[in-house]
């Protein structure tokens, strides 16, 4: 082990993270837009893109321990790792100060999505609470093309934010505005991160590039408050229509989340190795 920091393992597992950055982002074709707000106050660690490109800042993480290319338990000896240090992870300090971002909550500015006429959703100001309570499956790496790819398995998720809602469930028409709580129990979030090295000033560091993201929502239950301008018996009824057909609802948000979560993860990941050359984030 090294006590130089565990920064490849804290860049893997802050792929799911999310990493808010002071910027929009829109999709548009086909009858379908998206749209993506990114917190600015959650900037925390040296802006880079999704790419990785900009000068790498030379410094020394204060993160934990790594573990060496040649163990042949190397999955399990990073899966460990990742188990041990919950707590810095949550909190995004590794006894150093803030290197990055919370992970529990975490937060979405907002999300806007419309798919046709007959759906609508606006999602603001979004928190998710749980995530440090991750459970790490099937870690695998292949070093000879600098890729990592494992599952998580998030037990209980609990958001709640602000909601604008216009959707048919079938032949029933959904609409209202107001707060929303929304419970996830057993979301997979399967995850491939790859790294390449940049060389300056004579070093090669550590750089991710795009990764992705793959969401999987297990049994979800919802609460809209106000629905139908805040008629009681109507609201009842769109809650359990909802609540009876969740994908129809999740199905739509999930592109948003896996995008957010893409972007906001490459530039997070970036961060937590940025000056770190291979050697000293996976020994030999």
């Amino acid at each position: 082990m090294h006590p130089i920091g565990l920064t490849l393992v804290v860049g893997i597992l802050y792929l799911v993270v999310g990493y808010g950055q002071p910027d929009k982002e829109e999709l548009k074709g086909d009858g379908f837009s998206m749209r993506l707000e990114y917190y600015e106050d959650e900037e925390t660690a040296p802006a880079l893109d999704q790419a990785g490109e900009g000068k790498i800042e030379t410094r020394k993480t204060g993160l934990p321990e790594v573990c060496s290319r040649s163990d042949p338990e190397l999955s399990k000896c990073i899966t460990n790792v990742m188990n041990s240090i919950r707590f810095n992870l949550a909190e995004g300090d590794f006894g150093y100060g803030p290197l990055a971002p919370t992970l529990d909550p975490y937060r979405i500015k907002l999300l806007d999505i419309e798919n046709g006429q007959s759906f609508k959703v606006l999602l603001r100001n979004t928190t998710i609470g749980g995530i440090g309570d991750y459970q790490i499956e099937n870690l695998r790496q292949d070093l000879s093309q600098k890729k990592f790819t494992f599952r998580l398995k998030l037990p209980t998720l609990l958001t709640k934010g602000k909601y604008d809602l216009n959707m048919y469930i079938f032949l029933l028409r959904v609409y209202g505005k107001g707060d929303f709580n929304m419970t996830l129990i057993d979301t997979i979030a399967d995850m491939t991160a790859q790294y390449f090295l940049q060389e300056q000033d004579g070093k090669n560091y550590v750089k991710f590039r795009p990764m992705d993201v793959r969401l999987q929502f297990g049994k979800a239950s919802f609460y809209l408050d106000n629905l139908f301008d805040g008629d009681q018996n109507l609201g009842q009824i769109g809650n359990s229509a909802v609540n009876n057909y969740p994908y129809l609802l999740l199905d739509q948000v999930k592109t948003g989340i896996e995008t957010h979560l893409r972007r906001s993860v490459t530039t997070m990941a970036n961060a937590i190795v940025n000056g770190a050359e291979e050697n000293e984030i996976l020994l030999p």
